[in-house]
């Protein structure tokens, strides 16, 4: 017969997780997050404070007051979300923004949307935007629009115009299978070769081609041109070994270029180190560019950084997203829901001591597209590097 000791009613169990959930949580991020001055102390009275009603607070709640302690933080690093497990739908046409005004292109018009479900767009985003972590708000306006374009479930938006309050149906499909080419391409124009790179991820594999692969493929065709542009603008982050090797193309000698405080897990201290690039192979002398926007993170920006802040490189575009952290990730449960922790380990910093989180990277030649541009098909960010290159002669 079981013990007494053993026998636990489903409430009881039901409380030890949740208990257990939070303290997981509260354990990670008080031991692990680099807190600027005063911070660690205010976190854990918040989470003191919240622990009070965890037994007999509803899972959702608990996770909901959990994250908006954690956002507080405002860390594009450190999070608590759903663990994805399925596919992915995104809204068929898509969405941009432009002179602060969110316009759908349909054929050869634009039209500037006034509301989507009879909802006001700039009210939906401004919601989302200050429910994302961390970054700057250029950083976060796009990322709102992100989530605002994309679900775990199929289904469609009803989209409103300004001019004339047409209303138009979007609907949300899934993604489809993608190609190398959504990743690495390239192209040249006259005598500059155009690298465009959408990702640093490692675990990408096309027919046994990662990402590193693919881009020293392209990245040949592009060996006769005089000068190169790499286009990031799209490219979220990803590993930065991978991102630091095709840097370390472009130099012949170590650079530093970066300062990282990296906190002793579990104590209030610090290791700094200087991250340095290094030569990674047969060194490409051509003149370098660099396209950058407010969609730029993370390892991105640790690409970005390195040759922009060590002379290699021009940049042209906007400032990056802000967001630098190597985050340590933990996997959590909770009432049969899956659930990830992202903890920021680090604070990294520019040669110039300009923090990278939530400030960004500015570039050297600021471009930003017109709705006009737009209409008339014109990559204006991508003309201004070839026009820089052309003078530079």
């Amino acid at each position: 017969m079981e013990s007494r000791e053993n026998l636990h009613s489903p409430e009881q169990e039901t409380s030890k997780e949740r208990i257990d959930f939070f303290n997981s949580v509260k354990t990670n991020l008080i031991d692990i997050y680099p807190f600027k001055e005063g911070e660690r102390e205010i976190v854990q009275q918040e989470l003191d404070n919240l622990a009070k009603s965890i037994t007999t607070d509803e899972n959702e709640n608990i996770v909901d007051k959990l994250r908006k302690v954690i956002l507080k933080l405002d860390n594009s690093h450190t999070l608590l979300e759903k663990k994805n497990k399925g596919s992915r739908f995104f809204a068929a046409e898509k969405i941009k923004r432009i002179e602060d005004k969110y316009m759908l292109q349909e054929g050869n018009e634009l039209h500037e949307i006034d509301t989507i479900n009879g909802e006001d767009i700039n009210i939906l985003l401004n919601e989302l935007a200050q429910d994302t972590p961390g970054g700057t708000e250029e950083y976060k306006e796009e990322v709102a629009l992100i989530r605002l374009l994309s679900s775990n479930n199929p289904k469609s938006i009803n989209v409103a115009y300004k001019d004339d309050h047409e209303v138009k149906e979007i609907s949300f499909v899934e993604q489809d299978k993608l190609s190398s080419k959504d990743f690495v391409d390239s192209e040249m124009h006259g005598n500059v070769g155009i690298l465009n790179i959408n990702s640093w991820q490692k675990n990408i594999d096309f027919e046994g081609k990662g990402i590193t692969d693919l881009i020293e493929e392209e990245l040949s065709k592009l060996q006769n041109s005089e000068s190169i542009i790499i286009d990031v603008r799209e490219n979220g982050g990803g590993d930065s070994n991978v991102a630091m090797q095709l840097a370390g193309r472009f130099v012949d000698k170590e650079f530093y270029y970066s300062i990282c405080q990296e906190r002793i897990a579990g104590q209030n201290e610090y290791n700094e180190t200087k991250q340095k690039l290094e030569p990674t192979g047969e060194t490409l002398n051509q003149s370098l560019v660099i396209l950058t926007s407010p969609k730029c993170l993370s390892s991105n920006e640790m690409f970005i950084a390195s040759l922009k802040d060590t002379g290699r490189a021009i940049t042209i575009g906007q400032r990056t997203g802000g967001g630098s952290g190597k985050p340590k990730t933990i996997d959590l449960t909770l009432g049969g829901e899956e659930y990830v922790l992202k903890i920021s380990t680090w604070r990294q910093y520019r040669l110039n001591r300009q923090e990278i989180e939530n400030q960004g990277i500015e570039p050297d030649i600021e471009v930003h597209q017109t709705i006009e541009d737009l209409n008339a098909g014109k990559d204006t960010v991508l003309e201004k590097a070839l026009e820089y290159l052309s003078k530079e002669k």
